[in-house]
């Protein structure tokens, strides 16, 4: 089994991530951030992003051939073809189980702020630039099983997601 977290920077996804892995006996989180960590990296080029799934794909496997069920895999994918790349080079890892995460474009600035990054303005700008882009697109296709993360904890969405699942 596959769960991917889905959403803008600064709405938890590694935070949840993290959080439905340690409550579990064996499984895996691959921050696809980490995994195609090199430089320069263009979130805007296609040949970029085949790169990172292509990663996050052998590090999955790898967990999945090691019993380390499931493997939760966190990323923003703007697209639904974006998650159909990523399916695609999943295939016989295990069912995907993709969530959305969200929440008010104020708390995502308050979050993202709260981080005390460099360049905070323009990371602010880019969750901004993601939140309007996964909420349009999210209005004509799939993204994921939506979860509004304003008002509920990391515990709360992680179980929420395991629920999903069928795992709690």
């Amino acid at each position: 089994m596959i769960i991917v977290i889905n959403g803008p920077l600064g709405v938890g996804k590694t935070q949840t991530g993290w959080r439905i892995v340690e409550s579990l006996p064996r499984a895996a989180f691959v921050d696809i951030d980490y995994i195609a960590a090199v430089t320069p990296f263009d979130h805007n080029s296609a040949k970029d992003r085949e790169y990172a799934y292509e990663s996050a794909a052998v590090v999955a496997a790898h967990h999945v051939r090691h019993g380390y069920v499931p493997v939760v895999v966190s990323w923003v994918f703007e697209t639904p073809e974006q998650l159909v790349l990523l399916r695609e080079r999943f295939v016989g890892l295990g069912e995907l189980h993709p969530f959305r995460l969200s929440c008010s474009p104020a708390l995502l600035e308050d979050r993202i702020r709260q981080r005390g990054n460099e360049n905070i303005e323009r990371e602010v700008a880019r969750g901004r630039e993601l939140h309007a882009v996964l909420e349009r697109e999210s209005s004509r296709a799939d993204l994921g099983y939506h979860i509004d993360a304003s008002a509920r904890t990391i515990d709360d969405v992680a179980s929420t997601i395991l629920r999903h699942v069928g795992i709690r």
